[in-house]
């Protein structure tokens, strides 16, 4: 296996409301795995957006399996995982251990879930992570392009991870992209 194979996606989009629930029809998707921070919400939040959070509400009302896996500390996924389940508990928090890269949790959904590998994705905006767990279990990944940035919330760690993706995004295997506005979306 090589580094560039880590560095690819199935497919990329600019935000998440760019996926609609007909891409998941024709790409056969079943289920989906969400990153928290850069898809969700900015880094450190303990509420992801709004819209964010509704449009895998919907996704999940739709049939999809939808479920939350970030590498959070622990006292941020205590929160993160109570306000989930308190307003949304048909989405599944699956904890952070074990970390991604490490496909265990993705795994672990597939046979929870009944799922063949490629019936199951990971959206997530960062390669070296999301990615290659979704790589390492053979499912297929989306990659978000323009990931949610508050830097002002959390100056240093957004710097941080704008570095990490700036480094990936220059190693990385360009993907199909899916673009759509916001009004072509049925979610």
């Amino acid at each position: 296996m090589s580094f560039n194979d880590y560095l690819s996606a199935s497919y990329a989009i600019h935000d998440l409301n760019d996926l609609i629930f007909e891409d998941f029809q024709n790409l056969g998707l079943k289920g989906v795995v969400l990153d928290f921070d850069g898809v969700l919400s900015s880094f450190s939040k303990t509420k992801p957006e709004l819209d964010k959070i509704e449009w895998a509400h919907k996704l999940s009302q739709k049939g999809i399996f939808v479920a939350i896996h970030s590498n959070n500390n622990r006292f941020l996924e205590e929160k993160r995982k109570s306000w989930l389940r308190t307003h949304y508990p048909d989405i599944l928090w699956m904890p952070s251990k074990p970390y991604k890269p490490n496909p265990s949790t993705l795994l672990h959904l597939r046979q929870r879930w009944k799922l063949d590998a490629k019936e199951l994705v990971m959206i997530d905006d960062r390669f070296l992570t999301g990615g290659k767990a979704a790589y390492r279990a053979g499912s297929q990944f989306i990659y978000i392009k323009n990931p949610l940035i508050d830097r002002k919330f959390a100056p240093w760690g957004e710097l941080w991870f704008s570095v990490l993706r700036m480094i990936e995004r220059s190693c990385y295997t360009h993907p199909q992209i899916l673009l759509r506005t916001r009004e072509d979306s049925n979610l």
